[in-house]
Parts: structure tokens; sequence; C-alpha cells
């Protein structure tokens, strides 16, 4: 389990590296600013409140449920993170990717490049792409399959554009798990609402 859970880590951080665009803090004067190149202003992604299983912010709300705890965020990357139980190695997962102008980004090509990348990536197979809507707004799923050594995961991967940024909902199992976990982990997903 504790192999597992540096696995979750590094593949947040390679999941991370993959972004066209990330936020940056540039406005020292208060750590909840965040600011990046293209003159976007937001509070913190990860900094919200927790309740009853719903995580908000000022941007979103997502229901995960009972059985999910936020965990604290320790890749400095402003990412709202969660996991799901003591004995589970499920985590969920939320980043926001900012760009110039994300509503004229080709979905499709946003989509295709993505998995080429991933495909890359010594140890990652995209399984399958799927166009979706969430909250009214475009969005496409990756399924991967990652292998490290002799651990296999599995990884769902939403991105949602939503007028100057791009949402991406992470979910990360074991492969045991994930039978079980696959559906909730959709079902999280189809709950993320814009404020």
């Amino acid at each position: 389990m504790k192999n597992l859970k540096k696995l979750a880590a590094l593949s947040v951080s390679i999941v991370m590296i993959l972004s066209m665009a990330s936020c940056r803090t540039v406005d020292d004067s208060s750590s909840d600013n965040i600011s990046d190149p293209y003159g976007h202003h937001h509070s913190s992604n990860s900094k919200g409140t927790f309740k009853d299983g719903v995580f908000t912010n000022d941007e979103y709300s997502i229901v995960l449920g009972s059985g999910w705890n936020q965990t604290e965020d320790t890749t400095e990357s402003d990412i709202a993170m969660f996991s799901h139980g003591s004995n589970s190695f499920s985590n969920f997962n939320i980043r926001r990717e900012c760009h110039e102008k994300a509503n004229e980004i080709d979905i499709e090509q946003y989509k295709n490049t993505t998995a080429e990348q991933f495909n890359s990536l010594e140890g990652y197979e995209v399984i399958k792409t799927k166009d979706a809507e969430i909250d009214g707004k475009k969005a496409f799923k990756i399924y991967i399959n990652m292998k490290s050594g002799d651990t296999k995961m599995k990884l769902i991967q939403c991105y949602i554009v939503s007028d100057e940024d791009i949402y991406v909902c992470t979910f990360l199992t074991s492969v045991d798990e994930y039978k079980t976990m696959k559906s909730e982990a959709e079902k999280i997903i189809d709950t993320l609402k814009f404020i």
C-alpha cells in the first residue's frame, strides 16, 4: 500500500507535466490569489470547504460522497486532492489549467494530443477516449492503463473547458479496486457544478 501511494504522487506529477499551461502565483500579497500569464485571477483551487462529502470553493462544487477525505496537496501545485478511506488506494483530484482562449480550443485536437502524450510515456496506455458534457460544458474523458514495475493501475481523466480555463478531474486506483470504484468515480465527475 505504501508503494502504491508513492506511485499515486508520482502519477500526479507526471499528469501535471502534461498540462498545456498552468496557473502560477504571482501576487505575493495574498497566498489565496492565483494569477497567470494571461491575466486571469482565481482563488486557490485547493482552498475550499469539504463537508458531508461535498467540496466547494469559489469556482465549483463537486459531490464525492461518504468515504472520501480531503488530503493535503504535497505537490505544491494547487490541486484539490481526496482519498477514499484508509484501506483504499483510490484517489481523486481536481486541478485547473489556465488558457488564454480556452473556449476557442479545438477539443477534438486537444483530446487527441493528450492521448498521444500519454501513449508516449513508458508504462502508460490509453485504452479509450470519450466525448462528454459536464455541467453544460464541453469535455472529454481519457481511460488509461498504467504500469510501474509490477504495479498496475487505472486512471480516468476528464478535461472540462470552462471560460478561460480547463478543469482536469483525475481518478486513480489500483487494478483490483477499479471494478468496484469506476462507476463511483464517473458519478463524482458528473456532479461537478460551476459557480
